[in-house]
């Protein structure tokens, strides 16, 4: 079976939907994912909150919460680079997006998987260059 073409920018966002909405995915992914595995700074953010929240409540938010989340800036988001429009427009594109097929929830899985083990991997060989 062909695995559908989807762009690394399609995945985030499909990684970004499932972290707010689906439970399931999220309790897969806690304990493994980190926001310093993404290079965006309104992705780091994203995934924080989906991480706190997770610890927090031990469910997923939903897109509701994040966009209540991010409706009142903070200062901390202009040291970190967060763009608040940014934000807004990525809680946007999820809505109309909607859920992934079952099919592509899959591949995402897989494909996330692949790349926290490629940004591990990365961070490994930066932590050793630095002591050679």
């Amino acid at each position: 079976m062909d695995e559908p073409l989807v762009t690394e920018s399609e995945l985030l966002r499909r990684v970004a939907y499932l972290l707010l909405e689906d439970h399931d995915f999220l309790r897969a992914f806690y304990g493994i994912l980190r926001p310093e595995h993404f290079v965006s700074a309104e992705f780091r953010f994203l995934v924080a909150f989906a991480l706190d929240f997770y610890g927090q409540h031990r469910r997923a938010p939903t897109l509701d919460a994040f966009r209540i989340e991010i409706q009142e800036p903070r200062a901390t988001w202009t040291v970190s680079g967060v763009k608040p429009e940014l934000l807004e427009a990525l809680v946007d594109a999820l809505e109309k997006d909607g859920p992934p097929s079952s099919s592509l929830d899959l591949y995402i899985r897989d494909k996330l998987e692949h790349y926290i083990k490629a940004q591990e991997f990365i961070g490994a060989v930066r932590a050793a260059s630095i002591h050679i």
